[in-house]
């Protein structure tokens, strides 16, 4: 092989391995960007839920508070 032909597998072997240096790279790149969005994803359950249960609470709570206040209204009602 003279000179030209090693500089050239050399210039195709250095291409070549920038490309899969990249290609790398870039699938590491999306890996972290879905991590990432997996994680977000994960906190808006975790938010949503909590979210649920606290309406939830609060809906009990004014049932609570309507049952209790009924028989006043009336007693209310009755003496006006």
């Amino acid at each position: 092989m003279n000179l030209q032909a090693l500089q050239a597998a050399s210039l195709e072997k250095s291409t070549f391995l920038r490309g899969e240096r990249d290609t790398w790279a870039a699938s590491d790149d999306e890996k972290a960007v879905r991590e990432a969005a997996e994680g977000e994803l994960v906190k808006e359950c975790e938010i949503s839920i909590e979210l649920r249960q606290k309406c939830s609470a609060l809906a009990t709570e004014a049932r609570e508070a309507r049952e209790k206040v009924a028989p006043l209204e009336k007693r209310v009602s009755d003496l006006t």
